[in-house]
């Protein structure tokens, strides 16, 4: 039914009925919307893979739900999930998807048995720390002779997955002990010509400075320090290396 909007004017007595709207519904009348969907695709729609390879196909589209067949070569196919197991013989596979409205969409396999995969692995990336260990890591993938990156169970006959991390820098880091704290107790100082004992150590750096001036760092595993109060009274500071 058409619903006229209607605005009544009243002059001199006269009733006027102005306007009549098209394609308006009436009150409590549904509208029906209209849905638009896409085709049915199926992906990838060409492929070449080697014997007894496992390939996912996948369909987009259309109206759910789908059923996966071969129409045509040999291998396998999971009618739900699209799963494709290729044969061990060299050849080709059609496969055809259909949806629930009964719309196709197909896709061609070849089966290449020449094909062989191997490990292809990328180059150490950075330690994590660079003294007292760290790990670094690096990717591997399993590659067919064609280039193509392939399911890493194709690659069992080249050995397992080479490893995807290690430890780097494993050695200890230098002392960073502030210079001036106390750093510990020494009982004895080795060497001519005193030795002194229960003297407090303090911390001076990993450069000393020797008697007559001289500057000299300590070694790996070692920290300048010096004693006080000094034993002897003869000078104000004994600089040497400690262990840490």
């Amino acid at each position: 039914m058409k619903s006229c909007l209607s605005i009544i004017i009243s002059l001199v007595g006269i009733l006027t009925t102005v306007g009549c709207a098209e394609g308006v519904p009436d009150a409590g009348q549904s509208v029906k919307a209209s849905t638009v969907s896409t085709p049915l695709s199926i992906s990838p729609t060409t492929s070449t893979v080697m014997g007894n390879q496992s390939v996912p196909l996948y369909a987009t589209g259309g109206t759910a739900p789908y059923t996966f067949r071969i129409t045509s070569g040999m291998g396998t196919i999971d009618s739900s999930s699209g799963v494709f197991i290729a044969p061990t013989t060299s050849g080709t596979t059609q496969i055809i998807v259909t949806d629930q409205a009964g719309a196709t969409a197909s896709a061609l396999i070849t089966i290449n048995t020449s094909l062989t995969s191997t490990w292809v692995v990328g180059q150490w990336g950075s330690c994590s720390a660079t003294c007292g260990g760290g790990t670094q890591s690096r990717s591997s993938v399993c590659q067919d002779s064609s280039g193509a990156v392939v399911a890493n169970s194709l690659c069992s006959a080249s050995g397992a997955q080479p490893a995807a991390s290690q430890s780097c820098n494993q050695q200890a880091c230098a002392s960073t002990i502030p210079s001036g704290t106390l750093c510990g107790m020494r009982t004895a100082i080795p060497g001519p010509p005193v030795a002194y004992v229960g003297s407090n150590i303090m911390c001076q750096g990993n450069t000393l400075t020797l008697s007559g001036g001289a500057v000299q760092g300590c070694p790996d595993g070692y920290f300048g320090a010096y004693e006080t109060p000094d034993p002897i009274g003869a000078n104000s500071t004994l600089i040497f290396c400690v262990k840490n």
